[in-house]
Protein backbone atom coordinates (compact mmCIF):
# COMPACT_ATOMS: atom_id res chain seq x y z
CA UNK A 1 0.00 0.00 0.00
CA UNK A 2 1.07 3.54 -0.48
CA UNK A 3 2.44 5.20 2.45
CA UNK A 4 0.34 8.18 4.55
CA UNK A 5 1.94 11.18 4.85
CA UNK A 6 3.68 10.72 8.79
CA UNK A 7 3.44 13.73 10.98
CA UNK A 8 6.45 15.39 11.87
CA UNK A 9 7.84 14.15 15.82
CA UNK A 10 10.34 15.75 18.10
CA UNK A 11 13.89 14.61 18.45
CA UNK A 12 15.13 12.30 21.28
CA UNK A 13 18.53 13.48 22.40
CA UNK A 14 21.02 12.29 24.79
CA UNK A 15 23.72 15.07 25.91
CA UNK A 16 27.08 13.74 26.97
CA UNK A 17 28.50 16.18 29.35
CA UNK A 18 32.65 15.98 29.38
CA UNK A 19 33.79 16.13 33.48
CA UNK A 20 37.58 15.11 33.19
CA UNK A 21 40.00 16.34 34.64
CA UNK A 22 41.02 18.71 31.85
CA UNK A 23 37.92 21.11 32.40
CA UNK A 24 39.63 22.42 35.55
CA UNK A 25 41.60 24.85 32.87
CA UNK A 26 41.18 28.19 32.45
CA UNK A 27 38.24 29.17 29.88
CA UNK A 28 39.40 32.58 29.82
CA UNK A 29 37.94 35.40 31.17
CA UNK A 30 38.97 34.34 35.25
CA UNK A 31 36.81 31.17 35.02
CA UNK A 32 37.02 27.54 34.15
CA UNK A 33 36.54 25.52 31.48
CA UNK A 34 34.05 23.53 33.81
CA UNK A 35 31.65 26.32 35.51
CA UNK A 36 31.79 27.78 31.28
CA UNK A 37 30.19 24.55 30.35
CA UNK A 38 27.98 23.96 33.25
CA UNK A 39 26.46 27.40 32.81
CA UNK A 40 26.09 26.72 29.11
CA UNK A 41 24.77 23.38 29.33
CA UNK A 42 22.38 24.28 31.94
CA UNK A 43 21.13 27.62 30.21
CA UNK A 44 20.50 24.91 27.11
CA UNK A 45 18.43 22.61 29.12
CA UNK A 46 16.00 25.41 30.33
CA UNK A 47 16.08 26.53 26.96
CA UNK A 48 14.48 23.39 25.15
CA UNK A 49 10.54 22.88 24.75
CA UNK A 50 9.12 21.34 28.01
CA UNK A 51 7.88 18.38 26.40
CA UNK A 52 11.51 17.77 25.11
CA UNK A 53 12.74 14.27 25.17
CA UNK A 54 15.81 14.46 27.39
CA UNK A 55 18.51 12.20 28.22
CA UNK A 56 22.18 12.73 30.22
CA UNK A 57 25.46 11.40 30.35
CA UNK A 58 28.65 11.93 31.89
CA UNK A 59 31.76 10.62 31.84
CA UNK A 60 35.21 11.57 34.57
CA UNK A 61 32.96 13.33 37.33
CA UNK A 62 33.50 10.54 40.08
CA UNK A 63 36.56 9.35 39.70
CA UNK A 64 40.40 10.38 38.54
CA UNK A 65 42.38 7.56 36.76
CA UNK A 66 39.26 5.91 35.72
CA UNK A 67 38.42 5.17 32.21
CA UNK A 68 35.19 3.46 33.73
CA UNK A 69 33.63 6.63 35.34
CA UNK A 70 30.69 6.94 32.77
CA UNK A 71 27.31 7.35 34.12
CA UNK A 72 23.74 7.39 32.53
CA UNK A 73 22.11 9.95 34.84
CA UNK A 74 18.80 9.86 32.80
CA UNK A 75 17.93 7.69 30.22
CA UNK A 76 15.63 9.58 27.15
CA UNK A 77 12.42 10.20 28.49
CA UNK A 78 10.55 13.49 28.65
CA UNK A 79 12.42 14.22 31.51
CA UNK A 80 12.36 17.92 33.46
CA UNK A 81 15.13 19.80 32.22
CA UNK A 82 15.52 22.04 35.04
CA UNK A 83 16.55 18.60 37.37
CA UNK A 84 18.96 17.78 34.64
CA UNK A 85 20.19 21.50 34.88
CA UNK A 86 20.69 21.28 38.62
CA UNK A 87 22.45 17.67 38.20
CA UNK A 88 25.39 19.57 35.94
CA UNK A 89 25.87 22.66 38.08
CA UNK A 90 26.48 20.51 41.17
CA UNK A 91 29.35 18.17 39.37
CA UNK A 92 32.85 18.17 39.84
CA UNK A 93 36.02 18.08 36.77
CA UNK A 94 38.06 14.84 38.37
CA UNK A 95 38.80 12.08 35.80
CA UNK A 96 39.67 11.00 31.89
CA UNK A 97 38.18 11.01 28.67
CA UNK A 98 36.52 8.04 27.37
CA UNK A 99 34.81 9.47 24.46
CA UNK A 100 34.41 5.73 22.48
CA UNK A 101 33.35 3.76 25.40
CA UNK A 102 30.80 7.14 25.85
CA UNK A 103 29.06 6.79 22.31
CA UNK A 104 29.29 3.06 22.75
CA UNK A 105 26.98 2.88 25.69
CA UNK A 106 25.22 5.68 24.67
CA UNK A 107 24.15 3.72 21.54
CA UNK A 108 22.37 1.56 23.48
CA UNK A 109 20.14 4.05 25.03
CA UNK A 110 18.47 4.45 21.56
CA UNK A 111 17.75 0.99 21.36
CA UNK A 112 13.96 1.59 21.69
CA UNK A 113 13.75 4.45 19.73
CA UNK A 114 13.96 2.43 15.88
CA UNK A 115 11.82 4.53 13.68
CA UNK A 116 12.36 7.81 15.01
CA UNK A 117 14.67 10.89 15.17
CA UNK A 118 17.90 10.45 17.50
CA UNK A 119 20.27 12.71 18.54
CA UNK A 120 23.87 12.41 20.84
CA UNK A 121 25.24 16.09 21.32
CA UNK A 122 28.78 15.44 22.84
CA UNK A 123 30.28 18.35 24.77
CA UNK A 124 33.98 17.74 25.27
CA UNK A 125 37.58 19.60 25.84
CA UNK A 126 39.74 16.67 24.81
CA UNK A 127 40.00 14.02 22.84
CA UNK A 128 40.02 10.61 23.67
CA UNK A 129 41.57 9.19 26.70
CA UNK A 130 41.07 5.60 27.49
CA UNK A 131 42.59 3.59 24.30
CA UNK A 132 39.63 3.78 22.50
CA UNK A 133 38.08 4.69 19.14
CA UNK A 134 35.84 7.15 19.31
CA UNK A 135 35.60 6.61 14.59
CA UNK A 136 35.10 2.84 15.15
CA UNK A 137 32.50 3.56 17.78
CA UNK A 138 30.93 5.72 15.65
CA UNK A 139 30.70 3.86 13.06
CA UNK A 140 29.23 1.15 15.34
CA UNK A 141 26.07 3.80 15.94
CA UNK A 142 25.92 3.54 12.40
CA UNK A 143 25.62 -0.56 12.45
CA UNK A 144 22.90 -0.22 14.86
CA UNK A 145 19.99 0.47 12.26
CA UNK A 146 18.53 3.82 14.26
CA UNK A 147 18.60 7.23 12.84
CA UNK A 148 21.27 8.32 15.40
CA UNK A 149 23.26 11.33 14.27
CA UNK A 150 26.09 13.26 16.85
CA UNK A 151 27.08 16.22 17.34
CA UNK A 152 30.33 17.10 18.90
CA UNK A 153 31.01 20.69 20.12
CA UNK A 154 34.60 21.45 20.68
CA UNK A 155 35.31 22.90 23.56
CA UNK A 156 38.97 25.10 23.36
CA UNK A 157 39.86 21.78 21.21
CA UNK A 158 43.12 23.03 18.72
CA UNK A 159 43.27 21.75 15.22
CA UNK A 160 44.97 18.97 15.57
CA UNK A 161 42.34 17.56 18.42
CA UNK A 162 39.40 18.50 15.73
CA UNK A 163 40.60 16.67 13.45
CA UNK A 164 40.64 13.83 15.38
CA UNK A 165 37.12 13.96 16.56
CA UNK A 166 35.83 15.13 13.16
CA UNK A 167 35.08 11.79 12.19
CA UNK A 168 32.74 11.29 14.92
CA UNK A 169 29.80 13.82 13.54
CA UNK A 170 30.95 12.80 9.83
CA UNK A 171 30.48 9.18 10.08
CA UNK A 172 27.09 9.56 11.51
CA UNK A 173 25.85 12.76 9.38
CA UNK A 174 25.94 15.52 12.78
CA UNK A 175 27.87 17.98 12.47
CA UNK A 176 31.04 19.64 14.47
CA UNK A 177 31.19 22.75 16.52
CA UNK A 178 34.18 24.72 17.13
CA UNK A 179 33.68 27.07 20.45
CA UNK A 180 37.15 28.43 21.49
CA UNK A 181 36.05 29.84 24.92
CA UNK A 182 33.12 30.32 26.91
CA UNK A 183 31.18 32.97 25.19
CA UNK A 184 31.54 30.56 21.77
CA UNK A 185 30.04 28.15 23.21
CA UNK A 186 27.52 30.06 25.10
CA UNK A 187 26.68 30.88 21.21
CA UNK A 188 27.21 27.38 20.13
CA UNK A 189 24.96 25.29 22.47
CA UNK A 190 22.56 27.91 21.45
CA UNK A 191 22.63 26.93 17.51
CA UNK A 192 22.08 23.64 18.87
CA UNK A 193 19.66 23.93 21.22
CA UNK A 194 17.66 25.69 18.13
CA UNK A 195 18.74 22.36 15.96
CA UNK A 196 17.20 19.88 18.05
CA UNK A 197 14.35 22.05 19.26
CA UNK A 198 13.05 21.99 15.06
CA UNK A 199 10.51 18.50 14.92
CA UNK A 200 12.66 16.29 12.06
CA UNK A 201 10.74 15.51 9.37
CA UNK A 202 8.28 12.87 8.65
CA UNK A 203 9.76 10.08 6.68
CA UNK A 204 9.93 9.70 3.19
CA UNK A 205 6.83 8.04 1.18
CA UNK A 206 7.13 4.46 0.74
CA UNK A 207 5.10 2.86 -1.48
CA UNK A 208 5.13 -1.02 -1.33
CA UNK A 209 3.64 -2.01 -4.23
CA UNK A 210 5.53 -0.37 -6.72
CA UNK A 211 7.51 -1.76 -9.30
CA UNK A 212 10.97 -0.74 -8.09
CA UNK A 213 9.59 -2.24 -4.80
CA UNK A 214 9.48 -5.15 -6.06
CA UNK A 215 5.53 -4.97 -6.89
CA UNK A 216 3.93 -7.15 -9.80
CA UNK A 217 0.45 -5.90 -10.78
CA UNK A 218 -1.71 -9.64 -11.43
CA UNK A 219 -5.33 -8.49 -11.15
CA UNK A 220 -7.08 -5.21 -10.79
CA UNK A 221 -10.73 -3.92 -11.86
CA UNK A 222 -9.75 -0.98 -13.10
CA UNK A 223 -6.46 1.19 -14.78
CA UNK A 224 -5.88 3.56 -11.51
CA UNK A 225 -3.84 0.57 -9.79
CA UNK A 226 -1.53 0.83 -12.58
CA UNK A 227 -0.70 4.27 -11.42
CA UNK A 228 0.25 3.06 -7.88
CA UNK A 229 2.27 0.29 -9.56
CA UNK A 230 4.26 2.94 -11.78
CA UNK A 231 4.57 5.18 -8.41
CA UNK A 232 3.02 8.32 -9.82
CA UNK A 233 1.79 10.39 -7.45
CA UNK A 234 -1.93 11.15 -7.92
CA UNK A 235 -3.44 14.36 -7.51
CA UNK A 236 -4.21 16.00 -4.39
CA UNK A 237 -7.24 14.93 -2.97
CA UNK A 238 -7.37 11.65 -5.01
CA UNK A 239 -5.03 9.70 -2.71
CA UNK A 240 -6.57 6.24 -2.63
CA UNK A 241 -8.90 6.43 -5.50
CA UNK A 242 -8.09 3.34 -7.77
CA UNK A 243 -10.96 2.19 -5.34
CA UNK A 244 -12.09 -2.00 -5.28
CA UNK A 245 -9.00 -4.62 -4.71
CA UNK A 246 -6.56 -5.46 -6.78
CA UNK A 247 -3.89 -9.00 -7.04
CA UNK A 248 -0.33 -8.15 -6.56
CA UNK A 249 2.94 -10.38 -6.63
CA UNK A 250 6.20 -9.45 -4.99
CA UNK A 251 9.89 -10.45 -6.62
Amino acid sequence: MAGATAVQAQTNVLFIFDASGSMKRDAGGGESRMVAAKRAIADTLRSLPAASRLGLMVYGHRRSKDCTDIELVSPIASEDAGTLARYVGALEAKGETPIAEALTRAGKSFAAFKGQSNRIVLVTDGIEECRGDPCAAARNLVGLGVDLKVDVVGFTLTEVQRKLIQCVPDITGGRYYDARDARALQTTLAQVQETISKPSPPPARFNLISQKNGGVLLLAPNDGWLSANDDVEKAAGNEGAVGAQAVFAFR
